[in-house]
């Protein structure tokens, strides 16, 4: 890193604010945060991976296997829009957005239990509420096995990225204490 250069304050590189003005060293940083992860082991990456690849599974399976429900008018453009969105949420993912990781963690753990139900024979709707009784389709606890690893690999994400806001939050106000406590003392 040049040392003309601020360091970075993304949850991507995990760096937070530091407690002494002017550029950042690498010194600086070290004793702060871990160098950033390369590849699918930074759980942003892994998590955008997770969301898009297996999202786009479950979209394969509930085609493949009739799991869209016969009440579904336009189940297909439903999907298919479904789709676009698990491409744009994964890219920002991708770029440690974790905020969209925590938003997701709920409407896929909500998806996962509406899959668990479908395998047991019982469909449930939100809006409005209602739980029906259906075949039961052993593929929807295929759906709903990929579902679970998804709000997984997102609440990992979304915990890493809060954390890391945490502390950089933590670490900004210890230094505008300290400067305050800095500037007291000069007069």
């Amino acid at each position: 890193m040049s040392r003309n250069k601020p360091a970075l304050l993304t949850t991507d590189d995990r760096r937070v604010s530091r407690a002494k003005p002017g550029p950042a060293t690498d010194d600086d940083l070290s004793s702060v945060a871990p160098p950033p992860s390369s590849g699918l082991k930074d759980p942003h990456k892994a998590a955008a991976v997770a969301y898009g690849g297996l999202g786009v599974l479950v979209i394969a399976i509930t085609f493949a296997a009739g799991l869209v429900p016969a009440s579904r008018q336009s189940a297909t453009l439903e999907l298919g829009i479904g789709a676009i969105f698990i491409v744009i949420f994964a890219a920002l993912i991708y770029r440690g957005w974790w905020p969209v990781s925590a938003i997701l963690v709920f409407s896929n753990g909500w998806r996962a239990f509406t899959f668990l139900n479908d395998g047991l024979g019982r469909h449930v709707e939100l809006w409005p509420f209602s739980v029906t009784p259906i075949e039961p389709r052993p593929a929807a606890f295929l759906n709903a096995a990929l579902m679970v690893i998804i709000a997984f690999m997102l609440a990992r994400s979304a915990w890493l990225g809060f954390s890391t806001w945490r502390a950089r939050r933590q670490e900004g106000a210890r230094t505008v204490e300290k400067q305050r406590i800095d500037a007291n003392w000069r007069e």
